[in-house]
Formats: structure tokens, sequence, C-alpha cells
């Protein structure tokens, strides 16, 4: 079992818009996973009762955890990913070390299945709730309760703190209740939804709570008052799980309704719906990136790129993770110019194109191209823009032959000694005064290995200009 890989095969996967990367580790449904701080790592918990600890770049199982006697319904991470607690049917808490999958601790002080549990932001308390109505605040070294809140009517459920500690909420049926840490007694009560609540968050800042409901919304409520901000609806079933990502901007929301939907809280725009093929249990961000990560009913995980900027996952990991790391490498950012004839803009997916080149590669500062709604006159845009470029790429067609605006575009860049790259499906197409130059042919239907090569003789012909 140690040497068990999850990974489906990219013929099954690569069909599906947005979705880098899927993977099969329980036959059975995941209720709830966690990922290490530095994204090696994926802890998944399942109805088959086993917790399973596997490489998300690789999909290789480091661990098996068969420690529960019922499914596992909930679990989390310490602040340093060194340890696991998870919450069962089975009435326990337990509390394992990762990189070994031995048990430390064991809690058995709840009457009913754990609903939810969560360690703090210090890593010294452990926080359960279960079906007995109650939750209980352990200090997990010495297992002592320290506090238990109890709600008769609707019972306790899904746990969320802020980052400082100071504020800790809990849902109760529709409800949700915020107390002040240490306190016996709720800050505030908040009629939030009209049916039962499932997930609910504090953004990363601390200024915000989120909550998903099998109501089917979405709502955002100010954390210190308990006003509500604003209402989200898009989904056709109940809100099973949500995420907040690292910058607080994005909410990724998991549903009944087997899909994925990603809501930009500053604009409005909903990224979405991915789709799975059951219900999807739990979602969450891939820390300090934009790639959100769908566990459902199947078994299955899907890692999606609703921004649509990653050719895959590795890239999507280096991109957000090491940006700066990177850029510091380079004595400035690339300027990428796109020629190409307005009438091929779908004919070489230039818009897709430009936006990989310019999210996935962190030494590719910009990525420009007239676009036939821009205020500018093409020419004043070349102009603008010519002399900042380090590359011109230039979509080679009968189109770009024919058009009047891309020869001068060719014949300026030619004449201010840039460096080109034709890009061609047919090598007919390329201009003579290109026909020297070093080009990548375009791959209809393999589009991330076109960007690679692409890419390739990119940083081939720019090599100088790095330090």
């Amino acid at each position: 079992m140690k040497n068990a890989n999850f990974c489906l095969p990219k013929d099954e996967t690569i069909a599906i818009p947005g979705l880098l990367k899927e993977y099969k580790p329980h036959n059975k449904a995941i209720y709830t996973f966690s990922i290490t701080p530095d994204r090696k790592y994926v802890i998944t918990g399942s109805l088959d009762k086993s917790i399973k600890i596997w490489n998300l770049e690789t999909g290789d199982l480091y661990h098996k955890i068969d420690g529960h006697d019922d499914e596992i319904t909930c679990l989390d991470l310490s602040s340093d990913g060194s340890r696991i607690v998870s919450g069962s049917e089975d009435n326990s808490v337990k509390l394992w070390k990762l990189d070994t999958g031995n048990l430390m601790r064991n809690f058995t002080d709840h009457e009913g299945a754990i609903f939810d549990v969560l360690i703090t932001p210090n890593d010294d308390y452990i926080i359960s709730t279960s079906e007995d109505n109650t939750a209980k605040i352990i200090k997990w070294n010495t297992k002592r309760i320290i506090r238990s809140l109890k709600e008769e009517d609707s019972g306790l459920k899904a746990i969320t703190i802020s980052p400082n500690g100071k504020f800790l909420a809990i849902s109760s049926g529709k409800n949700i209740y915020v107390w002040n840490w240490g306190e016996t007694d709720p800050k505030y009560k908040i009629n939030a939804h009209k049916f039962a609540i499932c997930s609910i968050k504090i953004c990363p800042k601390g200024e915000y709570l989120v909550s998903g409901s099998l109501d089917k919304t979405i709502k955002i409520w100010n954390l210190e008052t308990g006003d509500l901000m604003k209402s989200l609806k898009g989904h056709k079933g109940g809100i099973n799980s949500i995420s907040i990502s690292h910058d607080r901007r994005y909410i990724a929301s998991g549903s009944g309704d087997k899909t994925v939907i990603i809501w930009d809280t500053i604009n409005g725009k909903i990224f979405g719906p991915f789709t799975h093929e059951s219900y999807v249990q739990c979602v969450r961000f891939i820390p300090d990136s934009y790639l959100v990560i769908g566990a459902d009913y199947n078994g299955s995980v899907r890692v999606w790129d609703f921004l649509g900027g990653c050719i895959d996952l590795k890239s999507g990991l280096q991109r957000f993770g090491s940006y700066t790391d990177i850029a510091e490498d380079f004595s400035r950012g690339l300027t990428i110019f796109i020629s190409y004839a307005t009438s091929d803009t779908n004919m070489y997916e230039i818009q897709r194109v430009a936006n990989i080149l310019s999210t996935s590669y962190p030494d590719i500062e910009k990525v420009l191209f007239w676009e036939e709604y821009m205020d500018d006159d093409i020419y004043v845009y070349m102009n603008d823009n010519l002399a900042v470029t380090d590359v011109v790429v230039v979509f080679c067609s009968k189109n770009a032959n024919e058009s009047e605006a891309v020869r001068t575009e060719w014949m300026v860049a030619h004449k201010m000694k840039k460096k080109i790259i034709p890009v061609f499906i047919k090598e007919e197409f390329i201009p003579p005064l290109l026909t020297t130059k070093l080009g990548v042919q375009y791959k209809t239907n393999n589009l991330k290995e076109f960007i690679q090569d692409l890419y390739s003789l990119i940083k081939k012909k720019t090599k100088p200009i790095r330090k």
C-alpha cells in the first residue's frame, strides 16, 4: 500500500476546462481533507474509516492511518503541519504525528459522533463539536478540558477561529454563535440562514466571517458586529464546504449540486461552476495560491485552476508559491508583444496563450496584444509598446499576411532589431522576412506542449537579459 499512487491518467481529465489534476485516494466518500502549509501533502479522511496522507504533486501515498472504528468526519492540522487531529462517527477525537502516522493522543470525552475539529492558531488547544450538542476545548498535551459549551436545541457543529485566537465561532442549526476567547457566554448570536449551516470560516485577517448553508446561499458577516455584509447565490444545491483565499479576495464553495464555484468578493465575478461526478463534500484553497481542491462523495479529488493561467499543477505551485524569490533572479521581467490577425483570435487562442504566459512564468512580466475593443488605434498601440518589448511573437497565417497592420508590426520590430519568434501551423504562411527566424509550430491539440516550446525559445532568445 505504501507504493500506491492515486493520480488518474491524463487522458481522463484533459478535456475538462480548468481541471489541472485528478486523484482517487479513496473508493468511498471523502468528507474532509487538509493540505500541509508547505503544500507537499494532502490528508484525506473518508467514509472507509481511513486517513491517507499523500503527495499533492505526484499522488504517491505517504501514510495510511487506520485508527478509527467508523467513518472520518473531520480533520485539521497544526500550524506547522506536523500534527493531524481527526474526528469520527466512533465518538472519538485523535491526534496523530504526520511524519510517522503514530497516535499521540486519544480523546473520548464526547458521547456522540464528532461533527468538527480544529487546532487553535497557537497549537495549544483542540476544539471539537459533537452530536451530543457540546463543544469541548481541550489542552491537548494534558488532555484537560478547559471549557465545555452546550446548545440543547440545535447542537453545535461547524467551528472556526480568528487567526489571532481572539474570536471563536460555532454554528448551531441555522444560527452562528461568536465568543470572545476565554468567555463562556457568547459575544453575539446571528440568525444567519433559513436552513442548517454546514461550514463557516473566518478570513485570514479576521475582519469577516463566511457561512455556507443548505439554503444554497453563502453569507459574509462583519466579525466584530455580526452585521451582514453580502449574500452570494448561484448554487443549485446546499453548500457543504467553503474556503477563503490567502489574500481574502476569493471564496470557494463546494455543493450538493456536484460543483465548485469561486466568488470574487471585490468585483462580484463568479468562476465556474466546476463539475464533479458526485456531491462535493469539502473544498480548500492550496495555501498561498489561487488553486482550489475539491473532494467528493465518490472518493475523488480534483484540483481546479479557476483563473485559467496554469498549464499544469507543477507550474501552478511554482507560480503562486515562489514568485517573489524567482523574480529576484532577473534584472527585470520580460515583456512579450503578440502580433496576430484579429480574425485568428480563436484559431490561435490568443487570449489564453497570453494569460498562461503572463501567469505561469514568473520572469514574464507583461504580455501585450491589441484587441478590437481598445480605445487606442492599433498603430498607436504598436508605437507605444514595441519600444519596451523584449520579444515579439508573430502568429503567422494567411489572414496575417493579408493584414497591413500585422505586416507593419513585423517590419517595425525587424527594423528595431527586436527578437522575433514566428508561430505557425503551416510553414508556408511564414513571411519571407521571418523565414530565417527560429520559430515554433502551433499544436492545435496540445496547447500545453506548445506553450512549453514557446517559453523555452523565449528563454533562449532572452538569455543575455538575465543577470
